[in-house]
């Protein structure tokens, strides 16, 4: 992870929801990955909101695991595929999970 940017007193103007989602992690407070994706009528589905999403599940896979620590038990991958229909599981997601659970705590096998 990359230290914590300085957040700005609007809020976040300025910051990319990625950057801004970090930040909240940072705080100690889980934030809602729902409330940093851009919202409105045909923004689902398009090649930038699934990058943003594909991101923001990296970023909560890596805390969450992170904060389960030995014990295990942090988020799977099916669990955003059932949060969010859109995301695509690609090789870089799973390699993604796969890395995090292996760092913090649990031990995948490579079946």
């Amino acid at each position: 992870m990359t230290a914590p940017l300085p957040t700005p007193a609007d809020g976040g103007g300025g910051l990319a929801p990625s950057a801004r989602f970090e930040n909240a992690w940072q705080t100690g407070h889980p934030p809602r990955i729902e409330d940093f994706l851009p919202a409105g009528p045909g923004v689902n589905g398009t090649a930038g909101h699934r990058k943003l999403l594909e991101h923001l599940v990296r970023i909560d896979l890596e805390f969450r695991w992170r904060r389960a620590g030995a014990g295990g038990g942090g988020p799977r991958l099916e669990e955003y595929a059932v949060r969010f229909p859109e995301l695509e599981l690609a090789e870089q997601l799973v390699s993604e999970e796969y890395w995090v659970r292996h760092l913090w705590g649990d031990r995948p096998g490579h079946g």
